[in-house]
């Protein structure tokens, strides 16, 4: 009996690979469809990837029920599957792993690619689902125990996709007195190239320059690219623009209308969103490449004897997320062949945990993005300033991606020249990321941190207020000031604020700034959020940059070595951000930064700079704000014990 029920589901997953491969759009020929939007070519594209996707979960979905499940169990089970792999990717690869008893036990498997499996197990009404190998994914759905996650090669899957979809920004910005149309835009980050096509987009519906004081335009970005944008032109109705792969677009909206649109804006990337490495498979060959000083994409991809159309169809395809002729020398870009030696597809790194990669599928380059499950694990570290904090933090093994936060952070309240000494005792609690077979693939966010000096104390803590996660101090206050006071890492105060002998001109000059002496290359920071005024070479001042911060602040870095990318006047940078390099440009003896700040156009001293707190928790998220105080030291008791 258990043999002919085997074989009728190996009979049903056969037919629904069969069917998935089998099918034609064209026999859709039938229905009559009228278009009133005059790009027809990329409705009916639409329409076709609409009626392949009700395939594909129409066939899972018939498998299923052959098996015992019901329909909305197979409907359940077909949803959290396709949220961690594609099924048009999975159809000529994929087979189901199923338990003997699979009408009591609603578990299953579907092995991807031999090396990994996806487990869904039925949790209430959905199937939540699980990453581990393939012989392991047999062996727990084979067994008569109920699955354990505590099992130390399996992972669970979190898929409501809430980490992809914090990347987009969601930020205010209001129309002050005497600002007009053009600086607004500017601010809100829309590109110079684009600026005339939106301003023409507004005025088809309103005259910029009767747009009040005090009108709120409310914007969406993602990774610092600008995707839409809206604000009111009656009380009921809002003019929203929005970005179309690389063009501007403009529609009038009511209040239900900004809902839907800003949703599709929120989780347009959900069902490209892949948790296993598309290229796990061992018909393919991955090449590993790094693109040289000089060296375009075109060429690198030459050397695989790929031909132009080829690599036009992949810029085509990526152009909505990334743009390839952008990409910086030194970048690392796996290359994929498939058994005949042609090119299958690309793959690279956009964050840590995510890489971008771009498939070929029923002959069409798709992209998706291949966001690695991980497990998270606290770790605390203590460090104990003997030589320097750079030197002892790698004594220490604390990781330099969470040094380097951790110094970006402290820089708004600590002075790294002058504050820190031998005996100065560090405490850092961060998260590390692993994969199901528990190998370290990235470190995550410092979750509190402490510096106990000669005669102070600072302890900083991780808070998300409002959707947004800042650092606070231990009484609930913000630790990011109007400006940091120390824009550069591991530097050396070189000269002060104040009269000194120039040491090139060789006469008692006043010195309106402070210099930080550094390696050539070292990154500088913006001092704080505000708009670049001037970013070029400057006389004697060498590479300059200029930024406002408000009505009454400026910085100044000098004698750079290079600027970082897309760094230029008019354009809008967050504190903390890299915005140059050290290096000894102008009248310069060696590589150092020359950092001022100006108060009402005048330069004033750095370090005797009084800088308020930006905000201050309400009562309400105050209370919360202890309770997180009191899960942080719960923890570091745990991990101390």
């Amino acid at each position: 009996m258990k043999r002919n029920k085997k074989q009728l589901v190996l009979l049903l997953i056969k037919l629904f690979f069969f069917h998935s491969l089998c099918f034609s759009l064209d026999s859709d020929k039938g229905n009559a469809i009228h278009y009133k939007n005059p790009n027809l070519g990329e409705e009916l594209s639409s329409y076709k990837k609409k009626v392949q996707q009700n395939l594909y979960k129409n066939s899972f979905v018939s498998v299923l029920k052959g098996i015992g499940f019901s329909e909305l169990e197979a409907i359940n089970a077909y949803i959290s599957l396709a949220s961690v792999y594609p099924l048009e990717i999975l159809k000529d690869r994929g087979y189901l792993i199923l338990p003997n008893n699979i009408d009591k036990k609603k578990i299953f498997a579907v092995n991807v690619n031999n090396n990994q499996s996806v487990i869904l197990k039925k949790e209430k009404d959905k199937f939540v689902t699980y990453i581990s190998s393939a012989e392991l994914a047999n062996e727990l759905i084979t067994s008569t125990n109920d699955l354990s996650i505590s099992k130390k090669n399996i992972i669970k899957v979190d898929n409501n996709y809430e980490d992809y979809n914090k990347k987009i920004v969601i930020e205010e910005s209001i129309f002050k007195q005497g600002e007009n149309i053009s600086q607004k835009l500017i601010d809100i980050n829309v590109e110079k190239s684009k600026l005339q096509n939106v301003i023409k987009l507004i005025k088809e519906f309103i005259d910029p320059k009767k747009i009040k004081t005090g009108t709120i335009v409310k914007t969406f970005t993602d990774q610092g690219n600008l995707k839409a944008f809206y604000m009111p032109i009656t009380k009921k109705k809002f003019l929203f623009i929005y970005n179309n792969k690389g063009f501007y677009n403009s529609k009038i909206v009511n209040f239900s209308g900004i809902k839907s649109n800003t949703s599709k804006i929120l989780h347009e990337n959900s069902n490209k969103i892949t948790r296993i490495n598309l290229f796990t498979n061992s018909n393919y060959q991955v090449f590993e490449n790094f693109l040289n000083k000089g060296e375009s994409i075109y060429e690198l991809l030459q050397k695989y004897d790929i031909k132009n159309a080829t690599i036009n169809n992949i810029f085509n395809a990526v152009k909505p997320y990334y743009d390839l002729g952008q990409m910086r020398a030194g970048k690392k870009l796996e290359v994929i062949l498939n058994y005949n030696q042609h090119l299958q597809g690309l793959s690279f790194k956009i964050d840590q945990v995510t890489k971008l990669q771009v498939i070929l599928v029923d002959d069409i380059y798709k992209v998706y993005f291949y966001k690695e499950p991980y497990k998270i694990k606290k770790k605390l570290t203590e460090i104990i300033i003997n030589s320097n904090f750079y030197n002892d933090s790698e004594i220490f093994n604390l990781p330099r991606s969470i040094f380097f936060e951790l110094v970006k952070i402290l820089s708004f309240s600590i002075d790294f020249q002058r504050d820190i000494k031998k005996g100065t005792t560090f405490l850092v609690l961060y998260e590390k990321f692993y994969d199901y077979e528990d190998n370290l693939i990235a470190t995550g966010r410092i979750l509190y941190s402490k510096v106990l000096l000669k005669s102070d104390l600072i302890e900083m803590y991780l808070f998300n207020k409002g959707g947004k996660e800042e650092y606070y101090d231990k009484d609930g206050k913000s630790i990011r000031k109007t400006l940091m006071k120390t824009p550069i890492d591991g530097a050396r105060l070189s000269s002060g604020f104040g009269n000194r002998r120039h040491p090139v001109l060789g006469y008692n000059k006043m010195h309106k700034g402070i210099d930080f002496a550094a390696k050539k290359g070292t990154p500088i920071y913006a001092a704080g959020d505000g708009i670049i005024e001037r970013a070029n070479f400057y006389g004697g001042y060498g590479r300059y940059i200029r930024i406002r911060h408000n009505s009454q602040y400026k910085t100044v870095y000098a004698h750079l070595s290079k600027f970082a990318k897309k760094i230029k006047k008019n354009v809008k940078v967050k504190q903390g951000q890299v915005i140059g390099y050290v290096g000894t440009s102008g009248r310069s003896t060696g590589p150092h930064l020359h950092y001022e700040v100006l108060f009402n156009q005048t330069q004033i001293n750095p370090n005797t700079l009084k800088m308020p707190e930006v905000e201050v928790l309400s009562k309400n998220e105050l209370v919360e704000f202890n309770k997180k105080k009191t899960i942080i030291s719960d923890i570091l008791i745990n991990i101390k014990n």
